[in-house]
Parts: C-alpha cells; sequence; structure tokens
C-alpha cells in the first residue's frame, strides 16, 4: 500500500505521480493520526526545526509586503482579524505575523482565529501550553513576550476542514494558509484556496506558503524522516501529500491581485490582495 511506502521511504516514481490524485480521506486519516502523535512543530531537537524558522521567516515578509502597500487601509480598521488555517501547536506562523505586524504598531488591533482538523493542539496552543520561551531564544522577535502569550490566550480556536471553513465571507483581514496545502489532494487545493478568497475580506491579504519537491527530493526526505520519534519514543506517522509549482498554485485563485512572490528551493510563499468580488 502506497502509505506503508511513504513511511518505509520507499514509494515509487510512478506512486509519486498519483499522489495528487488519491482519495481525501487518506489525507485526512493520515494527517490525523501524524498530527495527533507529532507533540509540537517547535522542538529545537527536531531534525525541521530550523527549516521551520526559515519558511515562516520567508512567511513573515509575505505579510511584511502586505503591510507596507496598504498600512493605510488597515491603520483605518477597527479589527484586523487574523486567522490561521492548518494551525497546530504553538501556531509559528501566526507568531511570525503577529510580530510583522506589532513592527508597525498594529498589534492592539488583533484578533485571532487559529483553526485546524485537530483540536487539542489549539487548545494548549491558547493555554500558552508549548515551549514560547525556547522559541523566543531562536528567533529574534520584535513583540514582547507577555503580549503574545495574551493574544494567543484570546485567540479564537475552530476544529474544521479547510476545504468548507463554515466562517463568514469576507470577514478575515488577514488570511493565512502556511504549509498545508501539500496535505490535500489537487481537487481539494482548488477548493482550499477558493474558501481563502471566499472568507478574506476585501483589500484583505491572503498569505500562502507550501512545500514542492521533485521525486528524489522526496524521497530523500522521507528518509529523513524514518527516524522522528515524539516525546514519548514513539515514532510519528508521515502522512500523505502531494506537492504543486508556485505558478500552479497561483493559478488556483480567480479573484486575487498577487503582491509578492519567493521561489526557494523547496518552498515557496505568496501574498495576494483580495479584489471586489462579492459571495
Amino acid at each position: 500500500m502506497i502509505v506503508d511506502n511513504l513511511q518505509n521511504a520507499t514509494i515509487s516514481r510512478e506512486e509519486f505521480e498519483v499522489l495528487p490524485y488519491l482519495d481525501r480521506r487518506l489525507y485526512e486519516e493520515t494527517a490525523r493520526d501524524r498530527f495527533a502523535s507529532l507533540d509540537t512543530n517547535l522542538d529545537t531537537n527536531h531534525p525541521d526545526f530550523n527549516l521551520r524558522l526559515e519558511v515562516n521567516t520567508h512567511l513573515g515578509d509575505a505579510v511584511d509586503s502586505y503591510v507596507k502597500q496598504k498600512i493605510d487601509y488597515l491603520e483605518r480598521q477597527d479589527k484586523i482579524k487574523v486567522i490561521e488555517l492548518g494551525a497546530s501547536l504553538g501556531v509559528i506562523s501566526s507568531l511570525y505575523a503577529v510580530d510583522n505586524l506589532y513592527k508597525y504598531g498594529l498589534a492592539d488591533k488583533l484578533e485571532l482565529t487559529f483553526f485546524d482538523i485537530c483540536i487539542n493542539p489549539l487548545v494548549r496552543t491558547k493555554k500558552n501550553d508549548f515551549d514560547i520561551n525556547s522559541l523566543y531564544k531562536n528567533i529574534d522577535f520584535n513583540i514582547p513576550i507577555e503580549k503574545l502569550k495574551e493574544l494567543l490566550q484570546n485567540a479564537t480556536i475552530i476544529e474544521g476542514n479547510i476545504i468548507e471553513t463554515k466562517q463568514t465571507d469576507n470577514f478575515y483581514t488577514i488570511s493565512l494558509a502556511p504549509f498545508t496545502h501539500h496535505h490535500l489532494n489537487i481537487y481539494d487545493k482548488r477548493l482550499a484556496c477558493g474558501e481563502l478568497e471566499r472568507i478574506t475580506a476585501v483589500k484583505g491579504a491572503i498569505i500562502v506558503g507550501d512545500l514542492t519537491f521533485s521525486y528524489s527530493n522526496y524521497t530523500n526526505w522521507l528518509k529523513k524522516h524514518q527516524t522522528e520519534l515524539n516525546s514519548q519514543g514513539t515514532r510519528v506517522p508521515y502522512a500523505v501529500e502531494s506537492f504543486v509549482s508556485l505558478a500552479q498554485h497561483l493559478a488556483f485563485f480567480s479573484d486575487s491581485s498577487l503582491l509578492s512572490k519567493q521561489q526557494h528551493f523547496q518552498h515557496y510563499v505568496f501574498a495576494m490582495k483580495k479584489n471586489l468580488k462579492k459571495y
């Protein structure tokens, strides 16, 4: 079975090419298994820790590019509503986004929402039940740690699926989809992008980051994760994933304007502004 081959890093090229077309239930089941077993994305000893800091620095850059271009609009808002779709314990992408907003004096307007298929990591995040102090030792954030903790404690948490969020049309000022869409098949990626456009306010920002791999790079990535353990010493299972290029990802959006994009070795980030389409 293809899931077994993923766990053993023996996936064939033909199986790799089939991944985008697998049933969404396989994606959901394996994602739940993985993220229920994974303690945190912020473990400094995790093999991907430095990469997570790098990719989220680039996501923060995308937020910064939007804020610079729309600062007048943001300053006129009573509230700046930020949602992270596909959040996990510690919501590291939101932390980078919040720090950039703080830099422009906008933190007191923030209302944060964290949305994920697994609710328990979000409950822990809201309680500040993760090693945020260690995170501050590795990231040069401007926002005071106590202010950040307060924002997390006041956040709204929602359990749900990013392809059908059931959130209000045109509601969020900034919608983040950070390194989440590779956990969807090709059809659901398009649906998730449509949801991002639907729930984001006109002139609001859609910030997307995602991984992208060739076959050879992906098999090397899987081998690196064969020894991934949680704090109980139990192996963390790997979830089914599939990848699209930056150009393909941008094409999933029908009514947003590109503000910035960055292409890197195994990931990309882009920022878009929601246009005037009404839902």
